[in-house]
Parts: C-alpha cells; sequence; structure tokens
C-alpha cells in the first residue's frame, strides 16, 4: 500500500512539472525561416539578383526580337500565331519577384538607414531604379501593358493593367529618381557592391540613363526632348562606354558563359540554328 502511495505521488509531482513546462516553453515559431524579413536581407546580393533578372529579360527580349526581324531563326511563317500567351511568362515573374520586390526591399532598407541618422543607400537605389525603369519600357514595347500602380500590394491580389501611357510616364519619371540617387551618391561605388555591367561609376551610370531616355523619347516620337539629351551630351557614344552584362569564361560550378555560347558549344555540336 505504502509503494502504491509514493508512486501516485510521483505520478502527480511528475505530471505538475510536466503542465508547467508545457506552460513556459514557448513552442511557436514566430519568423519563416522561408521568407526573411527586409532587416536581414543582405542589401548587395538584392542588388546582385536585381541585375541577373534584369539581364536574363534581356535576353528573353533580344531573342524574340531577333526573330521577328529574321536575325533568328522564327520556326513559322505567321508572326501573329507563332508565339503563345505565354511567351513573357519568365520575363513576367523575374520582373516582379526580382526587379519589383528586391528594390522595395532596397527602398524599405534605405528609409530605415535614413531615419536612424546613417546614410541611404543611393547608388544601389540609382542602379535599381534604373534597370527597372527600361524593364517597365520594354513591358509596354512588347506587351503593350503591364501592371505597376497595383503591383505587389497585398490589398490587390489580383492587380489590374496599366496603360502602357501611364507606365511609360512613370518608367521616365523613375529614371529622373535613379539620376537624383547617383548625384546625391557621388562618384564612389560602396564597399561590397558588384557592378555586373562594369559601368563604374555614377556618373557612367547617368549615361546609362540618358541612353535609355533617348530610347524611349524616340519610341513615342518625342524629338524635342530626345534633341534635349543629345545637347546634354552625357549618353553613350564610345565603344569603352558600352553597356553590357560581363559574361565569363568559366563552364563548370557554375557555367559563367553567355546563354548562346553554352548552348553552340558542345559535345553534340551547335544547338542555335540560324537559317541562311
Amino acid at each position: 500500500m505504502k509503494n502504491i502511495f509514493k508512486i501516485l505521488i510521483l505520478a502527480f509531482v511528475f505530471g505538475g512539472f510536466l503542465f508547467q513546462s508545457c506552460e513556459t516553453t514557448e513552442l511557436e515559431i514566430l519568423e519563416n525561416p522561408n521568407a526573411l524579413s527586409p532587416d536581414k536581407a543582405d542589401i548587395n546580393l538584392l542588388l546582385n539578383d536585381i541585375q541577373l533578372a534584369y539581364n536574363a529579360n534581356i535576353n528573353t527580349f533580344s531573342n524574340v526580337s531577333a526573330q521577328v526581324t529574321r536575325i533568328d531563326y522564327m520556326f513559322g511563317r505567321d508572326y501573329f500565331e507563332n508565339y503563345p500567351p505565354n511567351e513573357f511568362n519568365n520575363v513576367w515573374s523575374r520582373t516582379y519577384r526580382s526587379i519589383f520586390g528586391g528594390l522595395n526591399i532596397i527602398q524599405e532598407k534605405s528609409d530605415l538607414a535614413v531615419e536612424n541618422g546613417e546614410n541611404a543607400f543611393n547608388y544601389h537605389l540609382g542602379m535599381g531604379k534604373a534597370l527597372k525603369a527600361h524593364t517597365l519600357f520594354l513591358l509596354v514595347d512588347f506587351i503593350g501593358q503591364a501592371t505597376l500602380s497595383e503591383a505587389l500590394s497585398e490589398e490587390f491580389p489580383n492587380p489590374s493593367m496599366d496603360t502602357g501611357e501611364s507606365i511609360y510616364a512613370a518608367a521616365f519619371a523613375m529614371l529622373n529618381e535613379a539620376e537624383a540617387h547617383f548625384t546625391a551618391a557621388g562618384t564612389v561605388i560602396p564597399a561590397g557592391l558588384v557592378d555586373l555591367f562594369n559601368v563604374g561609376s555614377a556618373n557612367g551610370w547617368k549615361r546609362v540613363i540618358n541612353s535609355i531616355r533617348l530610347r524611349s523619347h524616340l519610341t513615342v516620337g518625342d524629338i524635342t526632348s530626345f534633341n534635349a539629351v543629345i545637347s546634354g551630351g552625357n549618353f553613350i557614344d564610345e565603344t569603352d562606354e558600352d553597356f553590357q552584362f560581363r559574361y565569363g569564361k568559366q563552364d563548370l560550378n557554375p557555367d559563367n558563359r553567355h546563354p548562346d555560347y553554352r548552348q553552340a558549344y558542345t559535345t553534340t555540336g551547335v544547338g542555335g540554328y540560324r537559317s541562311n
């Protein structure tokens, strides 16, 4: 009987310990490890992702342009029916996931830095906005419209499309913002920032911005604004000022060569086809 009584006391004490442990132990994971908060994001890696997404988009736009103009073979005779509705799905995903999303986080981190009395991330913002603006121009040129005013907003899970005219106006304004960032940032590239286009300076990026302005003014037939940029003289007009992505020569882990080079130089022969 005494042994049974002792067992009951031990069971009661042990059960109380478990109950108390369950009450004091925090079992809820408050932060999703797969969705880091902006304060934990590496700003340089975010900018790298924006640059890579932009470059991948340019490859897609360039390939389609080459096919339509018969520089590359289009594999079809009917221009209207040749490209399916999902032709630019990857461009769309990269634009809103990496370019829009990454730039939003950089802006948040920059605003927080300014509130804390620190320097704004002007060089990062200038590069990101220049690439985003050019992407918006291209989306309108190829698709006719895109989503902008309601993009990436929790309030609009199914954002509506904005007109090409409104997006062009917003993209021109974004180029102005980008130029202002480079004026504030000076000429020194921040430590840790990698310029994958090897532009090399804030003034070099201003030349890129003005060159984007030139092609966009020409597209809409705004000759007055086009001539104003020409009169300013600060645009890409020399070979050593070219705005181009710098590919590498490495073929393994990772293969950082140009996509066309990777496709053409294989053990099984050339993959790409060009008509006579």
